[in-house]
């Protein structure tokens, strides 16, 4: 089903304590190199508001897209306040939730 709706990677960040995440300038930054990104709907950790998502579908990016996204996230992380990240195969629930 995750293929069926082009439905790609999952992007989790992890902010430093005491920081509220500005998640329009870091989604804005992750559209430069993934046009098609979107904030997840789905509760991440519901006791800590430090971790937020965003998804990223399979099309709307270049074969180095992932590759110039890590490397802004990595030189803009400490500004942003973004303590790491991870990306991940989308999961079942992250699909449905979004569809939904």
């Amino acid at each position: 089903m995750r293929l069926l709706i082009r439905f790609g990677y999952s992007l989790k960040m992890k902010m430093y304590p005491n920081v509220i995440a500005d998640t329009q300038t870091i989604l804005e930054l992750v559209r430069g190199s993934m046009p098609n990104a979107t904030l997840s709907t789905l509760p991440l950790h519901p006791n800590k508001e430090r971790v937020f998502g965003i998804n990223l579908p399979e099309d709307g990016y270049s074969s180095n897209s992932m590759s110039n996204l890590f490397s802004h996230l990595t030189k803009f992380k400490d500004s942003l306040g973004i303590q790491g990240f991870s990306v991940s195969s989308a999961t079942l629930d992250e699909v449905f939730l979004a569809y939904a």
